[in-house]
């Protein structure tokens, strides 16, 4: 089985480098993951959902209908209703959604990646959609330290690349942050990657 994430599905920036977006592949043994939780700003409240396709018979849904059976609870009416909408309703949609990730979070997305670049990462990943960076740390590759050093030293939480399976690299966030927040935390950022560099 191929199993395809699609839970940043229309969660794109408008310049034009990630144009084609995430897609939903249809095929025998291939089951798409959709989330409302990025796109759709409903982060927490569990509301997502799968397609795949019906050439096996209806036998995979089968399956899915025991698993879903043993579940003692599921998202709560109002998040499934939002949900519904979000998914359903003309103002909403791709539009909105790509629409509010120009304007809110692309800003911060910007500050990151110059902060970081003037920090002196060799190398950055990311940036076409999605609300993070991967940021190649420079001077030691020990990306657990350094992240131990950045909360000591700068008060900035980032989270190890290693967790990722990118070690010598950090994933930084930047939703959900007002504009003067992420202007010291990139001070910061920056400020911390240079002295790192420097030990």
């Amino acid at each position: 089985w191929l199993v395809v994430d699609n839970t940043y599905e229309d969660f794109l920036y408008a310049d034009g480098a990630f144009e084609a977006g995430h897609k939903c592949l249809a095929d025998q043994h291939v089951v798409n993951i959709f989330s409302m939780s990025k796109g759709y700003g409903m982060m927490g409240w569990r509301v997502g959902y799968i397609a795949a396709s019906m050439k096996d018979g209806g036998a995979l849904s089968e399956e899915l209908l025991k698993v879903q059976d043993t579940c003692p609870i599921c998202a709560n009416r109002l998040a499934q209703r939002a949900a519904l909408a979000a998914l359903t309703d003309k103002s909403a949609g791709p539009s909105w959604v790509r629409s509010n990730v120009e304007e809110v979070t692309r800003p911060n997305q910007q500050k990151v990646l110059a902060a970081v670049r003037a920090g002196g990462a060799p190398n950055v990943v990311g940036g076409a959609g999605a609300i993070y960076l991967m940021v190649n740390i420079p001077g030691s590759q020990d990306d657990m330290e350094f992240v131990k050093f950045m909360i000591k030293e700068y008060g900035v939480a980032v989270i190890p690349g290693v967790a990722h399976g990118m070690p010598g690299w950090i994933r930084v966030a930047y939703a959900n942050v007002d504009a003067e927040i992420c202007d010291e935390a990139c001070r910061r950022l920056e400020a911390g990657m240079k002295a790192w560099a420097a030990l």
